[in-house]
């Protein structure tokens, strides 16, 4: 069932209107906030923005009040930045006052307030980073791409197989390289029993852990312990659902762990590299809680994004076959008829990156990034930022800027090569999906990786056609994107 939650907010804010008066209150100062919507009385902008898409919402501020913008969300300040370099001069050159979270509270009583995404800037989040920063750090990721090509070459496989089930392989092939790398665990059938695990874990997690709901408990906390009688919306089963899957997808890869370090028949892992390096002396508690939810965060983070930009990829292809053509030109020419593709051919394919880069910069899975908190109070060009505030930025509008992207909506890899072929200079802003500062997304590299695996080695292979049904009539249908944490096809719901 999916909760109306905005009717939900509106019935139970007259309750709370004091306590959420409290939480809008702005900052004593002289200077003025930037500019942005006029707010109702306590309720600021929350029913203003599009809850499903609420990137349209703020694309369509930029147009009235500028690059930055201010509004109130959820009782909260929230500033929406809709600009690259604001973005970069606030989180990256001002990373320390940037880099909180401010509903971490809410997050926890969700059940996912110990993914790194959500944790407070503290020793614990230092932690979770550090374990990433063992295992994903750039110049290891090398080390990663015979698994990467291997799982590219069980996709082509299956895709052989099964092609009408390509959604699926697909999904198998995302989830699986994180399984390896991360938990050292082998998928060999879309029906492994741990796949399916983590898998419906992933599922209802992204679907459920948005600035909505999330919101929405921040609001009402009261709600999750309400009498069963007061109407929550769903609320509390929906709470219910996310810690169970949460607590299956921490615990389930952790088993398999256990049992293969005891019968010492584990592979090479990042939780197995971690392991090992404390040796005898064992993991300490505080370390190997951490371990469970940054693994618990690999997965989540990095599953869904790498399918969806892959099954984004797939539809793009369909589109525009002519550019499908000029890419399998490009392979036949540098790796000959028939042969694989590797990373070591990488440089002579500049189309191949084109085609990623494009694909994320045309619809990025995450349309808008988990929000930073303030932690101090700061000046921007003459505008108040205050402390406890939300920055969001509008990663959709950045990548659909109509200066930088003419005709934005429409795929076009050529965006990202010069007249004679090569790549441009715009190297890095497909690369603002993943995040800004201390909080950029740490498996970003590997993800990139795992995307041109595929690209590069579907693109060797098939072609990629319009289904059509026995009278020859294309029955292909445009994807029902639908908008959590992340975008995905709503027919894979």
């Amino acid at each position: 069932m999916t909760p109306d939650y905005q009717l939900l907010f509106l019935i139970l804010s007259c309750v709370s209107a004091l306590a959420l008066w409290q939480r809008q209150r702005r900052a004593s100062s002289t200077l003025s906030l930037p500019p942005g919507p006029f707010g109702l009385p306590f309720l600021g902008n929350s029913l203003g923005i599009n809850a499903r898409k609420p990137q349209l919402t703020f694309s369509e501020w930029r147009r009235h009040y500028g690059d930055l913008v201010y509004c109130r969300v959820w009782g909260y300040h929230t500033l929406v930045v809709n600009s690259e370099k604001i973005a970069r001069d606030l989180l990256e050159t001002r990373p320390s006052n940037y880099s909180d979270k401010v509903q971490a509270e809410s997050a926890t009583l969700l059940g996912i307030g110990k993914l790194t995404g959500f944790i407070p800037y503290s020793d614990e989040w230092r932690l979770h980073r550090r374990l990433y920063h063992q295992a994903l750090r750039q110049d290891i990721v090398a080390s990663y791409h015979p698994t990467q090509l291997q799982m590219a070459k069980r996709l082509i496989t299956a895709l052989m197989d099964t092609p009408a089930e390509f959604e699926c392989h697909l999904e198998m092939y995302s989830a699986s390289i994180i399984l390896s790398i991360v938990h050292g665990y082998d998928v060999t059938s879309k029906h492994d029993p741990l796949l399916a695990i983590v898998h419906h874990g992933n599922d209802v997690v992204m679907k459920n852990s948005t600035p909505l709901i999330i919101g929405l408990i921040d609001a009402f906390p009261w709600l999750l312990k309400a009498p069963k009688w007061i109407p929550d919306g769903g609320v509390k089963e929906t709470v219910s659902a996310v810690r169970a899957s949460m607590r299956d997808m921490r615990e389930a890869p952790f088993d398999y762990i256990s049992q293969a370090l005891e019968d010492k028949t584990a592979g090479r892992s990042m939780i197995v590299d971690i392991y090992q390096k404390w040796g005898d002396k064992g993991l300490p508690d505080i370390v190997l809680a951490a371990l469970k939810d940054a693994a618990t965060g690999a997965f989540i983070a990095g599953t869904d994004t790498t399918f969806s930009t892959l099954n984004n990829f797939v539809y793009a292809m369909v589109l525009h076959p002519d550019v499908q053509k000029r890419a399998q030109l490009q392979l036949d020419s540098v790796i000959g008829n028939g042969q694989l593709p590797t990373f070591d051919n990488r440089d002579e394919l500049p189309l191949i990156d084109a085609i990623l880069r494009e694909t994320i910069r045309w619809i990025p899975t995450i349309p808008n990034n988990l929000a930073h908190g303030v932690y101090n109070d700061d000046v921007y060009e003459g505008y108040l930022i205050p402390k406890g505030a939300n920055i969001i930025v509008n990663t959709w509008e950045i990548l659909h800027d109509k200066d930088r992207y003419p005709n934005p909506d429409r795929f076009a890899p050529d965006r990202f090569l010069t007249p004679d072929g090569r790549l441009t200079g715009d190297s890095m802003t497909h690369m603002v999906v993943f995040g800004y500062g201390r909080r950029v997304c740490p498996g970003r590299h590997l993800a990139e990786a795992s995307v041109w695996a595929a690209i590069a080695n579907l693109l060797a292979t098939f072609d990629f056609e319009e289904a059509k049904d026995a009278e020859g009539r294309s029955i292909v249908q445009d994807p029902e994107w639908m908008w959590g944490v992340s975008v995905t096809d709503a027919r894979d719901a």
